[in-house]
């Protein structure tokens, strides 16, 4: 913390500095002594820096999955097209299953040789939306007893999977990732298909084209999906090794980290709680803060944690990174009153 401001004391205390992250000065106050501002007193307040968290926001994968009798072809090492892909999608997905969650529609689901129906993600056989572990018990069960036929309707799974993100309860990023061997060949609207992508875009959530040996003569198709989907061209694995580092990066990229600006832990406990005041800087200049902001939020002190929690609009703001820096003093301040935050605007 360089310098201070209204006359306070930068508290000197071993290293426990968080990386800055939203534009927000998480670092601990180090220094001695200050010169005071003009006009302004040294009173021997001590500022600190509290404490802020960063925490792991699970992501969302649906994964919209051929099982088109091609799928029976070989891919090296003696397997079928099914079987790496299928073991591919697991080791992608388990070292990431306690900060994910994860469906599955497979392609066709019925109808024979010649099936093109695709069941709704709520109906057997489909993997409805669940924490990780326990989607990888239901895919291997689910692998366990079934296997390729029928054709390829890419765009009736892309309906479903349409109607699967419309009714799931999701927090978090969102990936879809289609994985196929082939032409869509059946139940397909190409403008529809590319709108559901388009849309899905619209939402932030990205469709990831993944197409395995056989693709290719689909390939302008698949392209259009990539594109209107948001991530360019459909990508062409060369071995089942391949793939499962693609689906992992992607499946990693699908989970996030947010800072806690809103619950922030003071470093040590204060001398005395009732002397504690919270500061912020916004625009460069230093405010104090009041516990009860009226319309614009507060703060409160848990005195058995020492953590300090924003909540209304001050907590909005302080989310949004519109303060420069969150600090506490213990003991004397003299700094202007920060006036209560105006609730966000809404688009």
């Amino acid at each position: 913390m360089a310098g201070g401001t209204g006359g306070l004391v930068a508290y000197s205390a071993p290293d426990v500095s968080q990386s800055s992250t939203g534009g927000l000065d998480t670092t601990m106050a180090t220094g001695g002594v200050p010169d005071a501002p003009d006009g302004e007193t040294t009173c021997g307040g001590v500022e600190v820096t509290p404490m802020v968290e960063t925490v792991v926001i699970p992501g969302n994968v649906l994964v919209v999955f051929d099982e088109s009798l091609s799928m029976n072809e070989q891919w090296g090492n003696g397997q079928t097209k099914w079987v790496a892909a299928s073991q591919a999608v697991i080791s992608a997905l388990t070292p990431l299953q306690d900060q994910i969650s994860a469906g599955t529609l497979f392609f066709p689901t019925g109808g024979g040789f010649l099936g093109c129906d695709v069941a709704a993600i709520k109906s057997s056989p489909q993997i409805d939306f669940m924490p990780g572990p326990q989607f990888i018990t239901a895919w291997n069960s689910y692998m366990a007893s079934h296997g390729p036929s029928g054709m390829t309707p890419t765009g009736t799974a892309m309906a479903m999977a349409d109607a699967a993100l419309a009714g799931a309860a999701l927090t978090g990023n969102i990936a879809v990732i289609v994985i196929t061997d082939g032409d869509p060949n059946c139940g397909t609207n190409d403008t529809q298909v590319n709108q559901f992508a388009a849309n899905w875009l619209a939402n932030g959530i990205q469709t990831h084209v993944i197409g395995l040996p056989g693709a290719s003569g689909g390939e302008n198709r698949l392209n259009a999906l990539a594109a209107a989907g948001g991530t360019g061209q459909y990508l062409v694995p060369t071995d089942a090794t391949a793939l499962q580092s693609v689906l992992a990066n992607i499946a990693s990229n699908a989970v996030s980290t947010a800072t806690d600006y809103c619950n922030i832990t003071l470093p040590q406990p204060p001398p005395n709680p009732d002397d504690v005041t919270l500061t912020v800087v916004e625009n460069g200049v230093q405010q104090a803060v009041a516990k009860d902001l009226g319309t614009g939020g507060g703060w409160t002190m848990d005195t058995t944690n020492w953590q300090i929690s924003l909540f209304g609009n001050l907590c909005d703001q302080a989310m949004a990174g519109n303060y420069e820096k969150i600090s506490a003093v213990f003991g004397c301040i003299s700094l202007p009153p920060l006036p209560p935050p105006e609730p966000p605007v809404l688009e």
